[in-house]
């Protein structure tokens, strides 16, 4: 049976944020019916997101070498905090547990996968019919369309703070 394991800094922790947190989230939040769903699907939505989320450029480093997940980190400055004061190597920030009940709300929104390219793009118009097999499909000209976690840019939007420069709009992280 499918469990979440939200303990920060656990060598088996699969979800940034834990099941009850969601649920007090995703209730008090406007337009959040997609949540109505089996707990199972919630679970996979939230498990989802974080695996979406984890590989993204954050700043700092690990807390252990033995985490699971990216988060908790040291060295990153908590920048909702009145002064310069790092977040703790056992706190998970809550901008990343937004942005991890957000992308599962959007994911369990989607009649796709959120995470692959539309398979739609660039089409404006389709034309069926059914006496005479016809079929017609317009394209627009190509266009550089938001793919992947790019389609939420409010949800990255969250992090930017948290995350290397750059690290969402496609660019490599340099290291020296």
């Amino acid at each position: 049976m499918l469990a979440i394991v939200a303990t920060a800094g656990a060598a088996n922790a699969n979800s940034y944020v834990t099941f009850s947190e969601a649920q007090a989230y995703l209730e008090a939040r406007l337009h959040a019916e997609a949540w109505d769903t089996s707990e199972q699907k919630q679970m996979q939505a939230l498990i989802g997101a974080t695996q979406e989320l984890d590989p993204m450029a954050w700043l700092g480093y690990r807390a252990t070498s033995a985490q699971a997940l990216s988060w908790p980190r040291t060295g990153v400055v908590n920048p909702d905090a009145p002064s310069w004061t790092e977040y703790g190597s056992s706190e998970i920030p809550a901008r990343v547990k937004r942005m991890t009940y957000e992308l599962a709300l959007e994911m369990l929104r989607a009649s796709d996968d959120v995470t692959v390219p539309d398979p739609n793009q660039n089409v404006i118009r389709f034309r069926e019919k059914t006496d005479v097999i016809e079929e017609e499909t317009e394209y627009a000209e190509p266009t550089q369309k938001a793919q992947g976690l790019a389609r939420y840019p409010r949800i990255l939007t969250l992090g930017a703070p948290l995350m290397e420069a750059g690290s969402f709009s496609g660019q490599a992280r340099l290291v020296r």
